[in-house]
């Protein structure tokens, strides 16, 4: 599978993340006969609220190119971004995490968690909305009282000021996606217990 960003073929295979800057011609497509899926995470809510949301399809409907671009800078490569993840330092026991980039979004971030198996990591309620995607393991999310239970290809979300807590019954890594950065950008970012100007 491919996603085309401005006439190159980004390559997407399991476990890649991909970024699609605003203002771009972007298409996916498949040349081969194996079924495969991805996920979008989009500010378009945001931007449709706002209102300056545009959508022009591309004269050729898909654009066509030849040009494939392994190393282009939109794409974060499963295999070079895991290698780095489990070698950072833990911001918890059994909790590691990387953010990914440049290039960067101002409307949403992307950061990869990986919990050890048998991880419990509690996360104080902030101002910021998360949404989680499951890239391999297994585990447990608890919040308002509810649990859900997760595995490789699902997805989660928790909305802001809700504490919660995530619990890998195997290692475990996810994607998450959240409005902190734009919320840090308008001084509307806190942490619940934390001081109010950090």
């Amino acid at each position: 599978m491919h996603t085309i960003v401005d006439g190159l073929k980004i390559p997407m295979l399991t476990g890649d993340i991909l970024l699609t800057p605003n203002g771009s011609w972007h298409g996916h497509l498949s040349e081969t006969d194996q079924e495969g899926y991805w996920v979008d995470f989009l500010d378009a809510p945001l931007v449709q609220h706002l209102g300056p949301m545009f959508f022009e399809v591309h004269p050729d409907t898909l654009e066509n190119s030849n040009r494939v671009d392994a190393r282009s800078p939109m794409r974060f490569a499963y295999a070079d971004y895991r290698p780095r993840l489990l070698e950072s330092s833990e911001i918890a026991p059994g909790v590691r995490s990387l953010e990914l980039g440049p290039p960067q979004l101002v409307t949403f971030d992307r950061v990869v968690l990986h919990l050890a198996a048998g991880t419990q990591w509690h996360c104080p309620r902030s101002t910021a909305n998360r949404i989680f995607t499951v890239v391999e393991g297994k585990g447990v999310t608890r919040v308002a009282g509810r649990e859900f239970h997760w595995h490789a290809g699902d997805m989660f979300a928790l909305p802001s000021w809700y504490d919660y807590s995530l619990e890998s019954g195997s290692d475990a890594l996810l994607l998450r996606v959240s409005d902190e950065p734009l919320l840090r950008m308008l001084d509307w970012y806190r942490i619940d217990g934390a001081a109010r100007f950090s």
